[in-house]
């Protein structure tokens, strides 16, 4: 149980509990996916870990588009954000949004490693 002000309570999460890769195979099964902006680390740091299994669930030819700390943080601020999840997982830059476009008119799955829906993109074949 929360005490009230906590930031379990605040955010509706539970550290540790379902991980970005968890809700990014769910949501790639269902929607079409056009971009995925990730939260870039600032000055020369490293590439995040967290990273790699975002590109190996979104597929090589899908590259995730890093924004500066700013840039993330308006791009999640702006009225054309319709939906925001927030998970318990606690990986340094973790956070990622996703680009939904228009589902076509016959399937909108997609499995691990494809965006499915995409434009262009019948997931064939990759």
């Amino acid at each position: 149980m929360c005490r009230r002000g906590t930031p379990n309570q605040r955010h509706g999460r539970r550290p540790g509990l379902i991980a970005v890769d968890d809700i990014l195979v769910s949501l790639l099964t269902t929607v079409p996916v056009e971009a995925a902006p990730v939260k870039r680390p600032d000055g020369g740091s490293p590439r995040p870990q967290v990273w790699e299994g975002y590109a190996d669930l979104l597929g090589s030819d899908f590259p995730l588009q890093p924004l500066a700390l700013a840039d993330f943080y308006a791009a999640c601020k702006t009225t054309e954000l319709a939906l925001g999840v927030a998970s318990g997982d606690a990986r340094f830059f973790a956070n990622i949004l996703l680009a939904v476009g228009a589902a076509p008119a016959t399937t909108v799955s997609a499995g691990p490693g494809r965006a499915g829906g995409r434009p262009g993109s019948s997931g064939a074949g990759r």
